[in-house]
């Protein structure tokens, strides 16, 4: 019998350990660890988190160039972000610096992928030149330093799954086209605060089918 209630005891003592530390993650305003470090599986916070740059890979153009495609992390759930391109956004080198992201948006379950992407010469493929993001947001600064020659990064153009391909994208029905992350830029337009803007987009599909994959017969 004695053994019996010292078992119970144990249980009930073990339950409490656990779940104690469980409340007490889910208030935002104790899920952080003394030197300011989120505890795991903490609610993420609405507000006053940084936005993290990332670099999604890299690809080998045909012309010897290379192309580097970043991305962001706004790591609030709420609050969003608009951070013009100055001390707290920049790129370097200087020559890259104006293509990134001005508005960082939040409530996304994952990461913004390949948002812009910046093309290099040939001499980056030494490995040793670096790009770099950096962004600071509510007082905190993260940097990415990204470089060519990293081989678990590197992207490629072609076909995926069953032959997919991105389309091929065009402002005007015979004018030119872009694809892939590159896509294609339009000469520069004047809008209005407050006045929504149309913007005709055409879209060739390109995707060649495997010929040998019995899914495709028909």
């Amino acid at each position: 019998m004695k053994n019996h209630k010292m078992q119970t005891g144990v249980v009930l003592m073990l339950t409490l350990f656990v779940a104690v530390p469980a409340l007490i993650a889910q208030n935002p305003n104790n899920s952080r660890f003394g030197n300011g470090m989120r505890m795991p599986l903490s609610p993420v916070p609405t507000s006053g988190e940084p936005v993290a740059p990332f670099l999604e890979g890299w690809y080998a153009n045909e012309d010897g160039t290379y192309t580097l495609s970043f991305g962001f992390f706004n790591l609030n759930s709420q609050q969003v972000l608009d951070i013009p391109i100055g001390p707290d956004n920049f790129i370097e080198p200087a020559e890259f610096n104006g293509k990134q992201p001005t508005h960082f948006t939040s409530r996304r379950a994952r990461r913004d992928r390949g948002v812009f992407h910046v093309t290099v010469p040939a001499s980056y493929a030494d490995g040793q030149q670096r790009v770099t993001w950096t962004i600071t947001a509510n007082g905190k600064t993260l940097s990415i330093p990204a470089r060519v020659g990293y081989s678990p990064l590197q992207l490629d153009y072609g076909p995926r799954a069953m032959g997919s391909l991105p389309p091929m994208a065009s402002f005007s029905a015979s004018g030119a086209e872009g694809q892939h992350i590159q896509g294609i830029w339009s000469e520069p337009r004047v809008a209005t605060v407050g006045v929504p803007m149309e913007i005709d987009i055409w879209m060739r599909e390109v995707s060649e089918r495997a010929s040998f994959d019995e899914r495709n017969a028909n």
